[in-house]
């Protein structure tokens, strides 16, 4: 039998490892592996995979981030943050069509998702999309005037 308290602290240190206050600096090989320890002592928990993919994408391992996305995705269909994050992945490989596919899942699961937007307008934007964007950016606006006036900023740049 799995031990609950252990399973909390593990993930609370991949939390702790992958967020902005990292108690082992630089050390990227530490938080991928405190992220696994979590996904190995409960592979049914959505967020230890999300987890784990925030940890290889802060280790420049988008391929491997993808996966632990879409594992998060396969056990909570409904996971907004991980449609995000796996929209980010395929960003940073330039996969934009898939990009924006994950964008659009995450709005669609919360339609108030301000950051999905923004990366989604800019996805367009890369897709040489301006028409699309200005979409996007009409709808930021409604939701976070500031992330909308930063997306107007790259469509006209």
């Amino acid at each position: 039998m799995k031990k609950p308290y252990l399973l909390i602290i593990t993930a609370t240190l991949c939390l702790l490892l992958t967020g902005g206050m990292s108690v082992a600096k630089d050390s990227h090989v530490e938080k991928i592996e405190a992220c696994k320890q979590a996904v190995k002592m409960n592979p049914d928990y959505a967020d230890a995979h999300a987890n784990l993919g925030v940890a290889y994408q802060a280790s420049f391992m988008y391929e491997e981030a993808i996966e632990s996305y879409k594992q998060a995705i396969r056990i909570d269909p409904d996971f907004a943050a991980a449609y995000f994050n796996l929209g980010l992945a395929y960003d940073n490989l330039g996969k934009y069509k898939k990009a924006i596919k994950s964008y659009k899942q995450a709005i669609r699961i919360d339609p108030n998702f301000a950051a999905a937007y923004f990366n989604l307008g800019l996805a367009h934007i890369f897709l040489n999309d301006r028409g699309s964007a200005l979409v996007h950016y009409k709808i930021l606006q409604s939701l976070d005037s500031e992330l909308a006036n930063k997306l107007y900023h790259y469509m006209y740049e």
